[in-house]
């Protein structure tokens, strides 16, 4: 295409490195058993390939090895793995001129017995040092962070329902579900979660927090310690204590309307300036207009 348009088109090759990033298995990118990228045996043939191609001009590597890294090794073990394709590359003329260390850098979630994420300033060293070979280049050095800048910048405020007590388990229903937070139903994930309104004297109990889709895998916390919600004049208690939930930026990014769910709404806050608002569509009684509908689904 780009040839027949008489120019050529600039790629990068992203290369799987191989490298275990000691994450969740569904978000491990960086695996030759994954399916990213070119092996990184075979990276050096493409990239030799590539110079000689008409069409394209080859500017840079580039690899991503997963998401949530706690540890700082395979960042360094990867970079090492690129290190030695570029040096490849300059053996045999070929320049390039960018190369991409991907991202995935985890945050604090606050699960107790988690050790703490490296800060960037713990990573940002890891990196020079990693890329000290090639401290002489004239590479530009590209680098992907998300969550570790916007991960930690919502709050997902949910409200309780009903109250449900079997033989083993006592369950919160909130009117939030596994669409609008899909994380603990995908990966098991942890998000601390507290009551908006505490009420002073009153001991906490271990439930679920679960939303209202028929499917046992839509919930929000399992065997969480909270307070339980005040009563009301109400027989079933809906507005007391709408419990807010911590799910960082996950909740705007990737809910969806799946099973007749309206997306959350969202209000932000900036500097200097007024909220802002997106409402639920369908309304406040959206969520709970769907729960009868929901067997279907």
């Amino acid at each position: 295409v780009a040839t027949a348009a008489g120019t050529r088109a600039r790629v990068q090759l992203r290369v799987n490195p191989d490298v275990d990033p000691q994450t969740h298995p569904y978000i491990s990118t960086g695996l030759k058993a994954n399916k990213f990228g070119i092996a990184a045996g075979a990276a050096a043939a493409q990239i030799e390939r590539a110079a000689t191609l008409p069409g394209i001009e080859l500017i840079g590597l580039d690899f991503h090895i997963g998401s949530q890294l706690t540890k700082t090794s395979p960042f360094a073990d990867a970079i090492a793995r690129l290190v030695e394709l570029v040096e490849h590359c300059r053996a045999r003329g070929v320049e390039l001129r960018t190369l991409d260390i991907g991202g995935g850098l985890g945050i604090d979630y606050g699960k107790d017995g988690d050790a703490p994420p490296p800060t960037p300033g713990e990573y940002g060293a890891v990196i020079q040092r990693a890329l000290a070979p090639l401290a002489s280049s004239k590479l530009r050095l590209l680098c992907e962070p998300g969550r570790v800048i916007v991960g930690q910048a919502g709050a997902l405020v949910t409200q309780v329902l009903y109250r449900k007590r079997n033989e083993d388990k006592h369950f919160t229903i909130v009117d939030a579900a596994m669409n609008d937070l899909m994380r603990p139903a995908l990966y098991g994930s942890y998000h601390p979660m507290w009551p908006v309104r505490r009420v002073a004297g009153r001991a906490e109990l271990v439930t679920d927090v679960v939303g209202p889709i028929c499917e046992t895998g839509d919930f929000l916390a399992r065997d969480r310690e909270l307070p339980p919600p005040a009563r009301t004049a109400r027989p079933w208690p809906r507005t007391t204590i709408p419990a807010r939930a911590r799910p960082r930026s996950w909740s705007t990014a990737a809910g969806s309307s799946w099973c007749a769910g309206a997306r959350p709404s969202t209000t932000s806050w900036l500097a200097s300036r007024s909220p802002t608002e997106r409402r639920r569509a369908g309304g406040a009684a959206a969520r709970q207009s769907t729960c009868t509908r929901r067997g279907a689904c």
